[in-house]
């Protein structure tokens, strides 16, 4: 969602299915060339510090962790491995004063970031810079999204109302970048 959002103004390359992992990153980064104007380059991992050595491959200035859940434990001893793992991108974008994009609706998210130079965020609350509010069109997921004192209607062709935190991400991300509300 974030590269169809951010691909309607730059030319962007991004991760082509899951390939998150030490491989894929790198794959990932040598599909750029230098009319890539955006990369967006999804991590993944199985085990504690598998974030924090992408992040040194990769040098993203930007960051997203869109939920921490409690898939995929194995690897961690737990929920609380899953989320300092997870945490370790927000460490590195604080290191290099970047900016994290923040889902404020979660708990997890909000008390995990730490101490960031800048956070954008979005939400489902209405408190938030761009909010959005779920419109009743099953099966679609449909979402008035609130910027100020603008709203519009997102009609995705996503099957299912948990797609609105995505949709938000991206078209938080796609904000911050200067991509039009038409355009997303």
């Amino acid at each position: 969602l974030i590269a169809a959002v951010l691909a309607s103004r730059f030319r962007v390359e991004y991760t082509r299915g899951n390939l998150n992992n030490h491989i894929g990153v790198p794959l990932t980064l040598l599909s750029m060339n230098g009319e890539t104007e955006i990369g967006i380059v999804e991590m993944g991992a199985n085990h504690p510090g598998e974030i924090d050595f992408l992040c040194r491959i990769a040098e993203p200035d930007y960051g997203i962790v869109t939920n921490m859940g409690k898939a995929h434990l194995e690897g961690f001893g737990g929920l609380q491995g899953v989320i300092r793992t997870k945490s370790e991108l927000y460490r590195y974008i604080a290191e290099k004063s970047g900016t994290v994009f923040l889902n404020g609706d979660n708990p997890l998210l909000t008390s995990s970031v730490g101490d960031q130079k800048e956070v954008v965020l979005y939400g489902l609350g209405v408190s938030f810079p761009l909010n959005g509010e779920i419109l009743n069109e099953p099966p679609w997921c449909t979402l008035m999204i609130r910027e100020y004192q603008t709203e519009t209607i997102v009609r995705s062709r996503l099957i299912g109302d948990y797609n609105a935190e995505n949709i938000l991400a991206a078209a938080a991300i796609g904000r911050y970048f200067g991509v039009t509300m038409d355009q997303i």
